[in-house]
Parts: C-alpha cells; sequence; structure tokens
C-alpha cells in the first residue's frame, strides 16, 4: 500500500494484506475504498454489531456488491469506550488516549469476511 498524507493514518493487518494479494484483480477498487475510508472513515461506512461472532465496535465498507472492508477507527474506539465494554481488540490494543490510526483487519466476500 502507498504513503498517504491525510488526517488518518493506515495501519494494515497482516491478513488484509494477504486479502489483497489474494484479490489482486480488485486491487485498484480497494485501494480507491482504502483512500476513501482515510479521508472520511464515518462516511458510507456501517457500525457493526454482535452476530455470530462479536465484531461490535468495527467498521465494514462495501467495495463491490460483494466485497467488505472490515476496519476499526481508534478515535471511536477510545471515545466511545468499545475497550471498556468488552467489545473485541484489534492488534492487542491498549490506547487510552484517541489518535488517528485506522486498522484495515480484512477485506473478502461478504459471505466470509464476517464469519
Amino acid at each position: 500500500m502507498k504513503k498517504y498524507s491525510v488526517m488518518y493514518e493506515p495501519v494494515f493487518t497482516k491478513e488484509f494484506q494477504a486479502c489483497v494479494k489474494h484479490h489482486a484483480g480488485i486491487r485498484k477498487l480497494i485501494q480507491n475504498k482504502v483512500d476513501a475510508i482515510l479521508r472520511d472513515p464515518y462516511s458510507n461506512s456501517e457500525l457493526l454489531s454482535k452476530k455470530r461472532e462479536d465484531w461490535r465496535g468495527w467498521r465494514s465498507v462495501r467495495v463491490t456488491r460483494n466485497f467488505r472492508i472490515v476496519f476499526a477507527v481508534c478515535e471511536e474506539c477510545v471515545h466511545r469506550s468499545f475497550r471498556e465494554r468488552g467489545y473485541p481488540l484489534c492488534h492487542a490494543c491498549e490506547k487510552d488516549t484517541a489518535d488517528n490510526e485506522i486498522i484495515f483487519l480484512q477485506v473478502r466476500p461478504h459471505s466470509t469476511a464476517y464469519r
């Protein structure tokens, strides 16, 4: 992924990077959506709720009709006290103060993204 000069700093998990590599055919669409998320992570994204697994506090945005990006906004997590309320942690987070990071967790087809 490229270097950004926006308000938010991206943090890409190994799983996210592997998914992008695996789905190389839509890499440009993924990159465009990552750029849009970094400009405004709350626009056109959905705050996830508890499904089969606990996804509360994470966000999802559509890449194509079938593909979703799952990510977490650190400032939202800290301000809304997701960690204290037992929501899932992203990459062993121990933050007590908000920062400008967005953690990109995965990009997958809708049928497997929420498993």
